[in-house]
């Protein structure tokens, strides 16, 4: 009788071990931030939409139109060993921005930790309120991210550095202004992923940018030398 219940508690045991293992790995096989190791040819993607704080100084010189919330696509595709290819599509209807990257991941235990960068091209046009503006340029995006996975949720910790290679911003056809080579800030954000239904997950991020030019602002031509801060909240969904 003492062997039979003793059986039946490690049964018990095996068996909610084993639930706790398949919850953990279906949330990290299914977030997207949370650098997992993806296996070849595995494809992931999500939606996102950003919400900024607008600093002082930009805040006096820009319409409400100038700062639409940004719109991002992400998707990510596994190379094998580790190595994902990423990208990114945002627009906020004057601003496009484009990025292409590669990521790679390594596993400890519950704690992954991540590396990766790539160039990234924007460009936009404004023409209302007497502005006939437009802007392009080359940027690099390199992030480090550390990841932590629990059974219902994963914490990822992400800082990223921004670097001008070149900017050109141009007003009625002039050339007014042109950086090159020039560090354009860093970003440090936590996000929370958590099952939403099925194997659809929604995303909540927060993010601190202290940055020289943060290019959704182009617009208004900021001339500051010095770091401001924008608050960033990202709310995001898997597709």
């Amino acid at each position: 009788m003492n062997f039979t219940i003793k059986l039946s508690f490690f049964s018990i045991i095996l068996l909610v071990s084993s639930n706790l293992f398949a919850q953990y790995d279906f949330v990290c096989n299914n977030s997207f931030t949370y650098p997992n190791r993806m296996s070849f040819g595995e494809w992931k993607n999500a939606l996102s939409l950003t919400l900024a704080k607008l600093p002082k100084d930009a805040i006096e010189e820009a319409s409400i139109t100038v700062y639409a919330p940004l719109l991002t696509y992400k998707t990510k595709i596994g190379l094998g060993r580790g190595f994902a290819s990423t990208g990114n599509f945002n627009t906020n209807g004057i601003t496009f921005h484009v990025y292409a990257g590669v990521d790679w991941s390594y596993h400890f235990n519950r704690i992954t930790l991540g590396v990766g960068g790539g160039p990234a091209y924007f460009a936009g046009k404004l023409n209302a309120f007497g502005f006939d503006s437009k802007v392009k340029g080359l940027l690099g995006h390199n992030h480090f991210l550390l990841g932590i996975a629990f059974d219902n949720f994963t914490l990822t910790l992400k800082a990223e550095q921004t670097t001008n290679f070149l900017i050109t911003q141009f007003s009625d056809n002039l050339d007014v202004t042109e950086e090159q080579n020039i560090i354009a800030g860093f970003g440090f954000s936590i996000t929370i992923e958590q099952p939403l239904w099925k194997d659809n997950f929604m995303s909540l991020e927060i993010k601190a940018n202290y940055m020289k030019f943060y290019y959704p602002v182009w617009a208004v031509f900021p001339t500051w030398e010095r770091y401001n801060l924008f608050p960033e909240v990202i709310i995001g969904f898997s597709i």
